[in-house]
């Protein structure tokens, strides 16, 4: 059985969002996996049960006791009860810096993990112990989890498969902040050392591809998330249009889910009864709640979301549009996207047109798609009015899912490449 160590940043949760991407592609796979990450919290996956845990608050005892840093996670009922409490004050403290977007905690992160011993000799064991046959890699923002996927290929002369979700690496950014700079060049060293070290490349979407290929002069295989087909019919309509969005609103969305609020309030006032659910745990989403017309929730699991598409009628997919924000995300693509096309919705994707989710969904015609602010108010209307146009974007949404997201195509082309990466030797 081929084995796989994946080290990333995030714990494996089938229920987060780069879990829930890993999970689609190796959830019944003849695979054996193991997982190092290097953030406080909790895994809960259904393919994977060895891991791995190295953290800042090891990192600081590393440097101040000379603790040694690094865990087996042990994930007795027990275990995991104890830690829950201080899991979520830690996870509320990584939120505030992420809502500020702060450079200089990164960077202070990245310096802490640099003066840092974190090649401890527990860390030797469990990937030495574990023994796998490919190492994958999610590249990151941080440049100490790229230094432990480059550790661990070197130590074991195992073969590397990379993947991109985000632009790590191009200057095509809009920040006036020295240290995001100071950090932009460091990041790019750390990505380029580790791309050239994958024996083979990935990303979600063809237009990701295409970008990331050009950039890095290599080529990228697309690796789609894996969507599940809805099995309801789109709801009656009888108290009105329910538009549904479930994610997090850092980054600017806030701001357009506010103005899609402010189109459905005019149109609730015009006798078009419509309301618009938001699911999210995101700091600052409860100013969008306004009676009638928006209501917020605290996040659902998958399970749980699947339950609240079947009544709802149009599924919502937006990004920030500020300059810094477009910028940031053009070479993205949302794992949120293909949640929305397994809805069984109509789909409504907002965001800047060089957003790579929106040039998927805008050239597979799956979704209602809207790079212009003001034409959002025309097309929310559309969407309430009409019964037809909402049923045919619907049935668009499940035909690029029939078409590209299917279990059989993605795990096939997996599990085949790994095991043919396997096979290969690595250059010393």
């Amino acid at each position: 059985m081929l084995r796989v160590l994946l080290i990333t940043r995030e714990p494996w949760r089938d229920d987060s969002n780069e879990g829930s991407v890993l999970s689609s592609w190796f959830n019944g796979q003849p695979m054996e996996f193991a997982q190092i990450y290097c953030k406080p919290g909790i895994p809960d996956s259904k393919c994977c049960k060895r891991f791995f845990q190295l953290t800042d608050k090891m990192a600081v005892k590393n440097l101040l006791r000379g603790e040694p840093m690094g865990a087996v996670v042990d994930l007795t009922a027990e275990a995991n009860e104890t830690k829950n409490t201080s899991e979520r004050e830690k996870k509320s403290f990584y939120d505030f810096f992420r809502r500020h977007n702060w450079a200089s905690f990164f960077l202070a992160q990245e310096f802490l993990w640099g003066l840092a011993n974190w090649e401890s000799k527990a860390l030797e064991e469990f990937v030495d112990d574990f023994a796998p046959d490919v190492i994958f890699a999610p590249l990151c923002h941080s440049r100490y989890v790229m230094a432990i996927q480059r550790w661990a290929s070197k130590r074991l002369n195992k073969p590397m498969a990379g993947i991109i979700w985000d632009d790590l690496y191009s200057f095509k950014q809009w920040h006036i902040s020295p240290i995001y700079w100071l950090n932009r060049l460091l990041q790019r060293r750390s990505v380029k050392k580790t791309v050239d070290m994958c024996s083979r490349l990935y990303t979600l979407s063809p237009q990701q591809a295409e970008g990331f290929g050009a950039l890095f002069h290599r080529s990228f295989d697309v690796l789609p998330k894996v969507g599940e087909m809805p099995e309801s019919q789109p709801p009656a309509v009888d108290s009105g249009i329910r538009f549904i969005y479930a994610g997090g609103v850092y980054f600017g969305r806030l701001k357009t889910l506010a103005l899609v609020k402010d189109a459905l309030a005019k149109l609730n006032q015009a006798g078009y009864p419509c309301q618009l659910d938001i699911y999210s745990n995101s700091p600052d989403v409860e100013s969008l709640e306004e009676s009638g017309v928006c209501k917020v929730h605290t996040a659902v699991s998958a399970e749980e979301l699947k339950a609240l598409y079947a009544h709802s009628h149009v599924a919502l997919h937006v990004e920030g549009f500020s300059r810094s924000n477009e910028h940031h995300f053009q070479l993205s693509f949302s794992s949120k996207i293909v949640d929305c096309l397994s809805s069984g919705c109509a789909v409504l994707a907002v965001c800047p047109s060089r957003n790579c989710g929106f040039r998927y969904l805008q050239a597979s015609q799956a979704a209602v798609c809207v790079d212009q602010l003001e034409q959002l108010p025309a097309q929310l209307e559309m969407l309430v009015k009409d019964h037809e146009q909402r049923n045919l974007w619907a049935e668009r949404a499940k035909s690029c899912l029939c078409a590209n997201h299917t279990k059989e195509y993605v795990g096939a082309l997996i599990h085949k490449q790994l095991s043919e990466l396997s096979c290969e030797t690595v250059n010393e």
